[in-house]
């Protein structure tokens, strides 16, 4: 098993449209189900015009779970406890215990049984579960990947956990890069921002050996190139 901590994944905007502006990262959600999963932003960024934005992260998938802060729409999500997942092609997905702890924080527990699901990890809760915490918001679930310029674990899926549930989590290894105000953890409409066809669509599908995404905002024409690369980004001097 690889290094948990070791930087595996980069990727590279290039911000070459007509002015400065902020831009977020998400993934879609796991099994591609957007009825089921909410969409938050990963990371986020300001990104001068002709400027740059480098993201990395770490190899591992992690499970998450925290709470949300307002509705499924226009609310947020806030990760409070991760396990590292290892979803991998060659890996047997494990199976997690949601509990909540006498303080309200909701917490993790790796058992000892393995994912019947290829590439999806498993999140249970059982008849006691308590849903919401004293001030009303709710317990959620879901994945996340580490960002790389904080090392902590940030949501990428979102989904309000229920008492006595088994839910599967198989997370789709993509990214999308798209001009945005959100900020990290905040709640985005996953499918009318995909089916725009304007975000930078990063997706290593057919080039497995790449380390590094490139994503080219323009200004005319197709908006967005994408190229990949085997070598991580050299770090420029600002």
């Amino acid at each position: 098993m690889s290094d948990p901590d070791a930087e595996v994944h980069w990727f590279k905007l290039l911000n070459n449209s007509t002015k400065s502006q902020k831009y977020i990262m998400f993934a879609p959600p796991p099994g591609h189900n957007y009825e089921e999963f909410q969409t938050p932003v990963w990371v986020s960024n300001y990104v001068e015009q002709d400027g740059w934005w480098d993201v990395h992260t770490a190899g591992p998938i992690y499970a998450y779970v925290g709470r949300q802060y307002g509705d499924t729409k226009t609310g947020r999500v806030q990760v409070e406890s991760a396990a590292v997942a290892w979803v991998e092609d060659d890996s047997e997905p494990p199976v997690f215990e949601l509990s909540i702890k006498p303080n309200g924080a909701p917490t993790l527990t790796k058992t000892q049984a393995t994912s019947p699901t290829p590439g999806a990890f498993i999140v249970k809760t059982g008849p006691d579960f308590p849903e919401k915490d004293a001030n009303g918001n709710s317990y959620v679930l879901g994945f996340g990947k580490t960002d790389g310029a904080t090392r902590k674990v940030a949501p990428c899926a979102s989904r309000v956990a229920k008492k006595n549930e088994s839910v599967p989590v198989k997370p789709v290894v993509q990214l999308h890069f798209f001009p945005s105000d959100a900020t990290p953890g905040d709640f985005i409409d996953y499918k009318t921002i995909v089916d725009s066809s304007k975000t930078g669509h990063i997706n290593f599908a057919g080039h497995m050996e790449a380390k590094l995404g490139y994503a080219l905002h323009k200004d005319e024409g197709e908006e967005w190139a994408m190229a990949y690369t085997k070598e991580p980004p050299v770090q420029q001097p600002r």
